[in-house]
């Protein structure tokens, strides 16, 4: 739309690229000869211009002032394939909430464990990791290190 001193439209202004057509439906390419159609009307709708120009073409408005039209190009659009490298991704994103999953539902824990020989005899050192998504007891982790170490007796630990 094009206004007046006072912001007032004067004029409305329309652009399209036409495009060639194969057997009845559009190509989806830039025409062979690229050209815009242009259509001026007055804001009550009168028609006013309606010319085809060719790029470097110049069109003068009714009302003072002239368009001219630089080129017509392709634009951006967003279409959906459907090849081969669409399934990458997806895999990708399978393999990613499968591992995200087994690192917020499975239990895991850490615990490792050594036998030292030092000036006050032999000692048992345990480092145990634990995550949040499935605490332990003192009691659950030293049943399982007396059943690993082949301690009959509770107690036997310290």
């Amino acid at each position: 739309m094009a206004g007046d001193s006072s912001g007032n439209a004067e004029l409305n202004v329309s652009v399209t690229a036409p495009l060639d057509r194969t057997g009845g439906h559009f190509n989806k390419t830039l025409p062979k000869t690229p050209t815009a159609r242009m259509v001026v009307s007055a804001p009550g709708g009168k028609l006013l211009l309606d010319r085809v120009l060719s790029p470097g073409e110049r069109l003068p408005l009714p009302v003072g002032g002239s368009l001219v039209l630089n080129g017509v190009g392709y634009y951006a659009r967003l279409q959906v394939v459907d090849d081969w490298s669409t399934s990458i991704p997806y895999a990708r994103l399978i393999v990613a909430v499968v591992g995200l999953t087994v690192a917020t539902l499975v239990r895991q824990q850490i615990v490792l464990a050594t036998v030292t020989d030092g000036p006050d005899g032999v000692r048992l050192a345990v480092k145990v990791r634990l995550w949040h998504n499935a605490p332990s007891s003192r009691d659950e982790i030293e049943d399982e290190l007396s059943k690993a170490l082949g301690v009959a007796e509770k107690g036997r630990t310290s």
